[in-house]
């Protein structure tokens, strides 16, 4: 149904999980099959073991855990950190975690691997909904021939409650970079949900909720655009006077459904993201990594309660970062009502999709792009076979359909 985030009935590890089908009468249920059953790891004892997680679920957070084992957390996104222990990893869609694990538990040789979902940010779940995802590590033991169920012991601390970030303020990488100490350009945005035409839900970046043209992609229009000498693509008029090396292009491209930031040449850009939804957004970058300089909730630090979000009232924020090595990730949460601070060194050619990775918010339009290095852009060749996919017949089918189609069926 539109409008209405689908909430998941349950989850898989490794594509594996099981089920009451006594909860299922009106669906084909089957616990039969020899696929079916729960995800099991075998692990030799006494020994070191990095296990990769990925969340590559359209809408949950996880608290992933195994019972009685600290988790030493050492890349985050692809990058490498300082180890640090915990007992449980918040993990929302698209990012990604490598954690050490010591089998040296003496209290048993089964324990329980859980993935458990903060159903706080279901605003409906359905009443078969089980939010718990199990698994099972063994100790040097062959998981086909493993029948006894993990009398293992669970952390004592609470679960979370909210669907944002783990804190890794901590995390350190292991190759140390620095952030650039100034930005060229600094750029705020706000993210929400609106009810618009035809009473449909919208993701919003400002005023721009996002609709692909299938036909004409903006990869390509602004290939042709800048190598054609196209005004609208090499030239910008900047209210801060940044010469037009990053600016919002609302020449080029239809604002309302396609938001573009463009930047000329290698530029250093922040971007203050604050969150005016109930929900948590997991930002993803496409071909980057950004520095997380600083992310909570409400509002930073401000010189003026009155003055807005600018880069000059923010000063006090600026004044407090450690920019001497940030974490550098692709996907990191902006909380409901909350807010993000990222650094992005802009140095990779094309157009990169900015969007909240969980599924049905870049479905609703919660996404922009990043037209970066487009001074590069005409020494880009896009095969004739790539052109003529813009052709094929049939390219709408994989789109979602167009608002004003749920006014034709309301009629």
């Amino acid at each position: 149904m539109e409008n209405a985030e689908p909430v998941p009935e349950g989850g898989l590890i490794n594509g594996r999980s099981i089920r009451n089908c006594d909860d299922y009468s009106h669906r084909k249920c089957d616990n039969s099959s020899s696929h079916v059953g729960l995800a099991t790891f075998d692990l030799a004892p006494n020994q070191s073991h990095r296990l990769r997680i990925i969340n590559v679920g359209a809408f949950a957070e996880f608290q992933f855990q195994i019972d009685e084992h600290e988790l030493a957390v050492t890349e985050v996104d692809g990058t490498d950190v300082m180890p640090i222990n915990y007992h449980r990893l918040n993990i929302n869609p698209a990012q990604r975690y490598s954690v050490v694990v010591h089998t040296s538990v003496e209290t048993a040789d089964s324990f329980w691997l859980r993935a458990r979902m903060i159903t706080r940010c279901f605003t409906d779940p359905p009443k078969t909904l089980q939010p718990d995802v199990l698994g099972v590590v063994h100790y040097g033991k062959s998981s086909a021939s493993v029948d006894e169920v993990p009398a293992s012991v669970d952390w004592a601390e609470k679960l979370d409650l909210e669907c944002r970030d783990m804190n890794t303020t901590n995390l350190t990488p292991v190759e140390a970079i620095e952030a650039p100490a100034t930005a060229n350009a600094f750029f705020y945005f706000r993210s929400n949900f609106e009810i618009g035409a035809y009473r449909l839900a919208r993701g919003f970046f400002d005023s721009s909720s996002w609709r692909p043209n299938m036909r004409s992609p903006s990869l390509l229009r602004s290939i042709d655009g800048v190598t054609e000498g196209n005004a609208s693509f090499t030239t910008a008029v900047v209210s801060d006077a940044r010469n037009g090396s990053a600016f919002i292009n609302d020449v080029a491209f239809d604002k309302p459904h396609e938001y573009v930031l463009q930047t000329t040449g290698i530029q250093t850009i922040d971007i203050m993201i604050s969150n005016f939804d109930d929900g948590n957004h997991p930002l993803h970058l496409h071909g980057y990594k950004y520095f997380v300089l600083a992310q909570g909730h409400g509002y930073p630090p401000m010189k003026s309660a009155v003055d807005g979000m600018t880069r000059d009232n923010i000063q006090p924020l600026y004044d407090s970062l450690d920019l001497s090595n940030p974490l550098r990730r692709d996907t990191a949460s902006v909380e409901a009502f909350g807010w993000i601070l990222l650094r992005l060194v802009a140095d990779n050619p094309g157009a990169w999709a900015f969007h909240c990775h969980i599924s049905w918010h870049t479905e609703a339009g919660l996404l922009m792009q990043f037209l970066t290095r487009s001074d590069e852009l005409p020494n880009i060749e896009v095969p004739e076979a790539n052109r003529a996919l813009c052709a094929a017949e049939g390219l709408e089918k994989g789109a979602g359909p167009n608002d004003d189609d749920y006014w034709d069926l309301a009629k």
